[in-house]
């Protein structure tokens, strides 16, 4: 069957229940977006993809963030430092000592010590390298800081 736009604004009226997943209501208005696109209402597609945007970068969700920002709806309000493929900013020496220590699977703690700062400083270049290659996670960090840019 093919997806409707009603039950995409379904999904996304049931995700915000409390006991539903954080990721599913940006996920369903992403979809709904698409849906709305494909449909020719730039309108509407643009209102869900900008809402279902804000709600991935508010949680994290750098693969929500990215799905959202492929649909080319982006009205120019890309927060600074979020990755867009060819034009993320690129890592610093001292991240790329730290992604390389994540690869390891090195605690922030770990890390801290092989580097000789604190686990806090480790964490805000882990934080930095997040946000930089669009990933939610440690290990998607490191899975897309290998891949060669688009």
């Amino acid at each position: 069957a093919p997806e409707t736009a009603a039950a995409w604004d379904d999904a996304a009226v049931a995700a915000e229940d409390t006991v539903a997943p954080a990721h599913l209501r940006p996920y369903a208005l992403i979809r709904a977006a698409r849906v709305a696109l494909l449909a020719g209402d730039r309108q509407r597609a643009e209102r869900l993809a900008d809402t279902g945007r804000r709600d991935a970068e508010r949680f994290g969700f750098g693969l929500l963030v990215a799905a959202a920002d492929e649909l080319g709806l982006a009205r120019g309000h890309r927060a600074a430092g979020t990755a867009v493929p060819g034009a993320a900013a690129p890592l610093t020496e001292r991240e790329e000592q730290v992604l390389a220590l994540i690869e390891q699977g090195l605690s922030n703690k770990q890390i801290g010590e092989r580097l000789f700062i604190s686990a806090k400083t480790a964490s805000v270049h882990v934080s930095s390298i997040l946000r930089k290659v669009g990933a939610s996670t440690r290990t998607e960090a490191v899975y897309r800081a290998s891949r060669p840019s688009a």
